[in-house]
């Protein structure tokens, strides 16, 4: 177990890092004791989708929170009228969908890759 005055082989220089969650600062902690001296991007796709960056310097620099694969299917249903709830199809590549349920899997895909 660790929190924020856990000494770690990191330096946080996360702006409130008593808000950090030991989720992400554990993925840092990992990524940088596996790649020394490397620049490394972390992404976690869980519930929400979790980027963070960890200089080659040692120093963990933040990230981003997005939601997740779920919560965003979710969310159409949820905040519209008509629209179902999905389940990501990893089959479907297309740009463009010309029914619903592919409009909502392209949308979701270019939505996910170009954010």
């Amino acid at each position: 177990m660790f929190d924020s005055n856990t000494k770690i082989p990191v330096q946080n220089k996360y702006g409130s890092p008593e808000t950090l969650g030991k989720d992400r600062l554990a993925a840092a902690i990992g990524a940088y004791s596996m790649y020394k001296n490397i620049p490394v991007l972390i992404i976690d796709a869980g519930t929400c989708i979790k980027t963070d960056v960890v200089t080659a310097k040692g120093e963990y620099l933040g990230g981003s929170i997005s939601p997740g694969i779920n919560m965003r299917f979710k969310a159409l249903n949820q905040f519209t009228d008509k629209l179902p709830v999905l389940n990501i199809d990893n089959n479907y590549h297309s740009l463009t969908g010309n029914n619903t349920n592919e409009s909502i899997l392209s949308g979701f895909k270019m939505g996910h890759y170009l954010r």
